[in-house]
């Protein structure tokens, strides 16, 4: 999901009561908002005339059974089965999940949704939708799943409920490292150390002593987390350990230990992840020109976009939308760029500066992403009371989205404006 949430600090709600910039608005676009033409399975129901939730929905749905390659069909259609489910609409979810014909797509779409039940406290409901799945391995995996996200929901028992049926050990044994990393995060390490201490030696146990390391490091226990992660054996864990322990060093303003736990790690290609994780730290924190000098230093280009993500971010939050359209601009990837674009579009619609917003979203290169802009500044304008202009953005954003050629991104494109429309 891209988030497009505006800092209330400023008065950006009285810079928007000008009838002035709402007929401005509606006039710019307007300019590039031409009807665009039905496609093929793109015909009904008329969203642009009365967009809401359940016809942006049904009309991506609509668009993806009309895709004739059966792959790209049903992968697009576990695609709105995501964005379903972000907007916590299970019912829709489970029956575009059901509706995928079979194959990979089919099992994970039912499996996110049976996990989605689980996290909603609805175990019941879960179970039923994981025994929709034919095969009973992929059945007893999703109850792993289900497990899981009960262990992170506070629901230990009820996870431990579920690993008690299963008759795999093994199974078993990845329940009880999930509930162990979910007591970690929850910051109950003497839960989580008594769970880990009465599993067997094991790739579960390690990833477990992972979150563990990382919760004794949020708790000041600095020696204990190193110890800890010393104790893992793979090595690839390992790193990750320190990386963990690294990062709540960083976010607990400890960002010169932070770089020294980096020295532990004993994969060198997951340094570039670490400095990451600490700048993103840094960001958070507030240290801006801290989080950019670490950012540099990073030499893989993922892990450095990832850095300059989110400190452009942070930047916007603090109302620094400048120094985060510069940092933006060092973004080398193109939909991460994208989605900054986005959000600093939105931000500059609810300060009232349009043009910046519509000379922001002109260089945003993916169709799907300019979509996604013009709806972001639709549910701004709408959240400050200004509905002319916010109706004017949203027929923009859906005239975009009609005029994406994939019809597998433009099915994407009405599902995730639907999801924003609930969660804005």
């Amino acid at each position: 999901m891209i988030g497009f949430r505006i800092s209330r600090r400023g008065d950006a709600a009285t810079m928007l009561r000008s009838a002035r910039f709402c007929l401005a608005l509606a006039a710019a676009i307007a300019l590039a908002s031409a009807a665009s033409p039905a496609r093929s399975g793109d015909s009904a129901p008329d969203c642009l005339s009365a967009p809401s939730v359940s016809c942006l929905f049904a009309r991506a749905v609509q668009i993806a059974h009309a895709i004739p390659n059966p792959d790209l069909r049903d992968q697009t259609l576990r695609r709105i089965v995501d964005a379903q489910l972000a907007a916590q609409a299970l019912d829709g979810a489970e029956d575009t999940a059901l509706s995928i014909e079979a194959g990979t797509y089919r099992i994970w779409a039912i499996r996110a949704v049976a996990v989605a039940q689980a996290r909603a406290d609805d175990p019941a409901a879960a179970r039923t939708t994981a025994d929709r799945l034919d095969v009973e391995t992929e059945r007893e995996w999703t109850y792993v799943e289900i497990a899981s996200a009960l262990a992170r929901n506070g629901r230990i028992l009820a996870a431990r409920k579920i690993a008690a049926g299963l008759a795999d050990e093994s199974l078993r044994e990845v329940i009880d490292g999930e509930i162990a990393q979910a007591q970690a995060a929850a910051g109950q390490v003497a839960a989580a150390r008594d769970t880990l201490d009465a599993m067997n030696e094991s790739g579960e146990k390690s990833r477990a002593m992972r979150e563990f390391a990382r919760a004794q490091a949020r708790t000041g226990d600095v020696a204990g987390a190193r110890a800890t992660a010393a104790a893992i054996p793979e090595r690839g864990l390992r790193g990750a350990a320190y990386i963990g322990i690294a990062g709540a060093l960083a976010r607990a303003g400890e960002s010169e230990h932070a770089h020294e736990i980096l020295n532990d790690i004993p994969v060198p290609g997951l340094l570039p992840t670490g400095l990451s994780v600490i700048a993103q730290a840094q960001a958070r924190n507030g240290e801006i020109a801290h989080a950019l000098r670490t950012a540099q230093t990073i030499e893989a280009r993922n892990a450095r976009s990832l850095a300059f993500a989110v400190i452009a971010r942070e930047q916007a939050i603090a109302g620094d939308v400048s120094g985060a359209r510069d940092t933006a601009r060092r973004i080398e990837h193109p939909l991460r760029q994208g989605a900054i674009f986005t959000d600093l579009a939105a931000r500059d619609a609810a300060s009232g500066n349009m043009d910046r917003a519509l000379a922001t979203i002109a260089t945003i290169v993916f169709p799907i992403l300019r979509t996604w802009s013009f709806a972001a500044v639709s549910l701004q304008l709408q959240a400050h009371g200004e509905l002319p202009a916010a109706r004017a953005a949203m027929t923009r954003a859906l005239s975009e989205a009609a005029d994406i050629d994939r019809p597998d991104q433009r099915a994407i494109a009405y599902a995730r404006i639907a999801s924003e429309m609930v969660l804005h």
